[in-house]
């Protein structure tokens, strides 16, 4: 049987005070930290540690005025997070945010055994960037694609793990991208559920053709019903749409990448150059090697 702890203070700075009980060797801890990743002050956005950790019933934490900012993934189990007396059962699939300066609390609420995956972020300009997406009005958010949620955390593990020369810088990249791609979810959030369906499994098949057909069969409803709904909330048809995720997807890769078009058209899920080009060029303005030439406007 399993040794219950007394309440305990882990620590009492007089700022912040972290504390909690533990269950025997829950909660298990399987984080990457690395030296390096505490000092160099002055990054935007630094990742402080990374990794997941289990939970069973009765282990808890608490922070009072919290001096660290977390990316809470649950992927096993649930999670009981209060924060600033708010309330919330957190299934898997969501992500909660221990955010800055508040109070907050967590267990398992009486699940078995739950697990989930972290990334503890700090950085010069991360209260300013929180509050640029909107995050930090947010205590949990339901990403719109698992897949990838997964694979930000895992990269962000595999980056500290190996710790190649740079790897900060790479993680701190890893970190932004995480953000941006959550707060994302946000503008999401309020459609109906189908349509949330519809928009991730789009999301998700950037890279080859989707029909009509197909996906509303993955949304389980009618081409009239899943029409009406990107009319309603999108102001374009699912086609239009699509295409147009496919446009900002590529004039991102023609900007940040030396990818020569041929292989963007393919990654786009074009078999044709040319037909990517006539369709990029159509909507852009520029074909897509004079687009690359163009001097952008970074606000």
């Amino acid at each position: 049987m399993a040794s219950i702890s007394k309440n305990i203070i882990l620590l009492d700075d007089g700022v912040t005070k972290l504390g909690g009980r533990n269950i025997g060797k829950y909660p298990l801890h399987h984080f990457i930290h690395h030296k390096s990743s505490a000092g160099e002050p002055g990054w935007p956005l630094k990742l402080i540690s990374t990794g997941e950790d289990e939970w069973i019933d009765g282990a808890y934490r608490f922070r009072k005025n919290s001096s660290v900012f977390a990316i809470e993934f649950v992927t096993e189990g649930g999670f009981l997070f209060v924060q600033e007396g708010r309330s919330y059962n957190i299934v898997p699939g969501n992500v909660f945010f221990v955010h800055l300066g508040k109070d907050n609390e967590m267990s398992t609420g009486g699940i078995p055994y739950s697990r989930k995956r972290t990334m503890i972020v700090t950085g010069t300009s991360l209260r300013g960037i929180l509050a640029a997406l909107g995050l930090d009005r947010h205590d949990f958010i339901k990403p719109r694609d698992l897949k990838r949620t997964h694979e930000l955390f895992s990269r962000a593990e595999e980056v500290f793990r190996a710790a190649r020369p740079g790897f900060m810088r790479e993680a701190s990249a890893i970190v932004y991208e995480t953000l941006l791609f959550l707060a994302d979810g946000l503008k999401f959030s309020e459609f109906p559920e189908t349509l949330q369906t519809g928009l991730a499994f789009l999301e998700e098949n950037i890279d080859r053709r989707v029909s009509m057909k197909e996906l509303c069969r993955h949304c389980s409803c009618s081409p009239m019903t899943l029409l009406r709904l990107f009319k309603r909330y999108l102001k374009s048809s699912p086609t239009e749409y699509f295409i147009g995720m496919k446009m900002e997807l590529a004039k991102e890769m023609l900007t940040l990448t030396s990818k020569p078009v041929k292989e963007i058209s393919r990654q786009l899920g074009y078999s044709s150059q040319l037909h990517f080009s006539s369709e990029f060029s159509k909507r852009v303005g520029l074909p897509p090697t004079k687009y690359r030439r163009t001097p952008k406007l970074i606000a």
